[in-house]
Order: C-alpha cells, then sequence, then structure tokens
C-alpha cells in the first residue's frame, strides 16, 4: 500500500515512527480538534492506528491519545455548554463602570 503512495511516503512514515512520542502528540492534537465535532475522523484515525505507528504496542498508545484527546474534547465542550451565563449569551449588557483616568 505504500510502495503505491511513492518512496516520498514511505521515508515520511519511516521518519515519524522513529519519533513517537510526535507521533502521539499528533493523535492527540487529531482528537482534540476532531472529537465531538467529527465522530467519523476519529473512528478512521483508529483504524489507521496500525498501519502509522507500525508496532502493536505503538499503534496501542496512538490510539489511546487519539481517543484521550477526543473524550478530553467532549469533556471541554460540555463544561462550555453548561456555562451560568446560559440565556445571557449573545445578548447586550447595560452595565455601569468606573472609568479610572491618570492626568498628568
Amino acid at each position: 500500500m505504500l510502495a503505491a503512495a511513492g518512496p516520498a511516503a514511505g521515508g515520511a512514515l519511516t521518519e515519524l515512527r522513529l519519533r513517537p512520542l510526535h507521533l502521539g502528540a499528533s493523535g492527540l492534537v487529531l482528537g482534540l480538534l476532531a472529537g465531538p465535532r467529527a465522530p467519523v475522523v476519529v473512528l478512521g484515525a483508529l483504524l489507521l492506528c496500525p498501519l502509522v505507528a507500525g508496532r502493536a504496542l505503538g499503534a496501542l498508545a496512538l490510539a489511546a491519545a487519539v481517543l484521550g484527546g477526543a473524550m478530553v474534547a467532549d469533556a471541554r465542550l460540555a463544561a462550555l455548554d453548561h456555562s451560568r451565563l446560559g440565556p445571557r449569551l449573545g445578548h447586550a449588557a447595560t452595565e455601569r463602570a468606573v472609568l479610572l483616568e491618570r492626568r498628568s
């Protein structure tokens, strides 16, 4: 499959496999970005984990990073949706303010 993509893709994949920390961080970022908004992308990333990581342990770690990122993104959005502002969001507010000015 990689032979059809060309030698550049194979070289890039080899370089990525040599840096497991970068691979895990990219999986975490992918999970954070796609998370609850694009679950199909998360599922596709999980299916590609064995191909990208190369080893079984690396694939499990990458899958855990993707799922962890997606779960954190989901929790973050849920916390933002349950704001105390509730019905006030998106409406104008009229409040008094004190302006402190320095005269020289």
